[in-house]
C-alpha cells in the first residue's frame, strides 16, 4: 500500500523546563527600523546584531556597482559603489471579526539593496551599439542585470548545491544560535517570477532541502488577494515550495466558483500566486554555532524578525498507512486541483492535508 503522511502543524517543543523562546523584530508596528539599522543619512552597510541571549544577527546592505571608467572589475575590486539603503516593505493581513469588521494588521518587514550574489564582473556598457563615454570621453563599464557565465558581465548567483559559490555581496542575512533549537523567521517576498528563497548552512555551503519525506525547512504564511469567505486573508499552514525554491507559485482553480455575469453560469476561480506578494514563516532546526545565510537568488528578501525556541524541534510527523486517509476519495492539491494518484506532494482530502508520495 501506499504510504501516506500527514502533515503536522510545526510546533515549538522545550525539550528542557528552563527553555524559554526568544524574539526580537527588526520593524516596529508603525515601521520604524531597528537602530542598529542606521539612519537615511547614514545606513550601516554591514553590521552584527544580538538581541536575545542566543541568537546573533549580521545584515549586509550590498553597495551597489555604479558605472566607473575604470575596465576589467570584478566584485573583489570594484572602484565606485553605491550608498547602502534599506528599505521598509509591507503586506497588509486582511483579517474579520465575526461581525465583518475589519481587524487586520500590517506585516512589515525589511531588506537592504544590492543584488545576491557569489561575484559579480564588469564590461562595457554600450548604447546604441557604440561604446557609452563620460562627459571626457572616458568610456563607461558598468555591471549588466544578468546572470554571468563567469567571464561575461554579470552577477554570478547562487546554486542550492554551493557550486557556484555562497553569496557574499548584495543583501543578505545570516543567523547564528548559541545553542541548538527550532527557529522561525518572519519573512516578505515580492511578486513576480524567478523569487527563488534559500536558506544556505554556511558551514557546507547548501541551501536547506524543503523536498521530500523529511524536509529540512517548512513555510506557512499568507498570499495577497488569497482569501477565505469571511474576507479574510487565508493563511496557509504549509506553503507550497517547488522545485526552484520558490514559495507559493501555483496557478490554477482554487476549488471556488464564481458567476460570470455574461454567461450567467458559475465558473471555476483561478488564481496566479506567482503575482502576488507573500509573507510569512520559515521554520527550521538550527545546530549550535552554526550560521544559515538567507537570501533570494537574484532579489531581495524581507525579514521582519525571530523566534527561537532553545531545544526546540521542528518537523512533519510521519504516520505510515493512515487509517484517515481514503484512497478511494478524490484528492487536490493546494491550489485546489484535482490530482491523481502519481501525483508527488502535498494533497487536501475532506478538508485535511497529507504528503503523497506517488504511484
Amino acid at each position: 500500500m501506499k504510504k501516506i503522511f500527514t502533515l503536522a502543524a510545526i510546533a515549538m517543543i522545550a525539550l528542557g523546563a528552563n527553555a524559554q523562546t526568544e524574539s526580537w523584530n527588526a520593524v516596529s508596528a508603525d515601521g520604524t527600523l531597528d537602530a542598529a539599522f542606521g539612519s537615511a543619512d547614514a545606513w550601516n552597510a554591514d553590521f552584527t546584531v544580538s538581541p536575545t541571549t542566543n541568537v546573533t544577527l549580521r545584515f549586509v546592505a550590498g553597495q551597489a556597482p555604479l558605472e566607473t571608467t575604470t575596465p576589467n572589475l570584478n566584485s573583489s575590486n570594484w572602484d565606485v559603489l553605491g550608498a547602502p539603503e534599506y528599505r521598509v516593505e509591507n503586506l497588509h493581513i486582511d483579517k474579520k471579526d465575526a461581525d465583518g469588521n475589519e481587524i487586520g494588521s500590517d506585516f512589515k518587514a525589511v531588506h537592504g539593496q544590492g543584488v545576491p550574489a557569489a561575484s559579480f564582473i564588469g564590461e562595457a556598457e554600450m548604447k546604441d551599439g557604440e561604446p557609452k563615454t563620460d562627459d571626457n570621453g572616458n568610456p563607461l563599464y558598468y555591471v549588466p542585470q544578468r546572470e554571468s557565465d563567469g567571464t561575461s558581465g554579470g552577477y554570478i548567483y547562487y546554486a542550492p548545491d554551493g557550486s557556484k559559490g555562497v553569496p557574499s555581496v548584495g543583501f543578505f542575512f545570516d543567523v547564528t544560535p548559541k545553542v541548538s533549537g527550532q527557529m522561525k523567521v518572519a519573512f516578505w517576498a515580492n511578486k513576480g517570477g524567478g523569487r527563488s528563497l534559500y536558506i544556505v548552512k554556511m558551514s557546507t555551503g547548501k541551501a536547506l532541502n524543503p523536498f521530500g519525506d523529511a524536509p529540512e525547512y517548512h513555510a506557512e504564511g499568507y498570499v495577497q488577494n488569497y482569501r477565505d469567505a469571511d474576507g479574510s486573508l487565508h493563511y496557509w499552514d504549509n506553503l507550497p515550495i517547488d522545485s526552484t525554491y520558490q514559495i507559493a507559485t501555483f496557478n490554477g482553480e482554487t476549488g471556488d466558483s464564481t458567476l460570470n455575469e455574461e454567461t450567467g453560469k458559475m465558473e471555476p476561480v483561478v488564481f496566479n500566486a506567482q503575482n502576488q506578494r507573500k509573507a510569512g514563516y520559515l521554520f527550521f532546526n538550527v545546530d549550535a554555532n552554526e550560521t544559515y545565510r538567507i537570501l533570494g537568488r537574484n532579489w531581495q528578501v524581507g525579514f521582519q524578525g525571530y523566534e527561537f525556541t532553545p531545544g526546540g524541534t521542528s518537523g512533519i510527523a510521519t504516520i505510515s498507512q493512515d487509517k484517515k486517509f481514503d484512497v478511494n476519495a478524490p484528492v487536490y492539491n493546494l491550489a485546489g486541483q484535482r490530482v491523481t494518484k502519481s501525483y508527488r506532494g502535498v494533497v487536501i482530502q475532506n478538508g485535511k492535508k497529507f504528503y503523497q508520495k506517488g504511484a
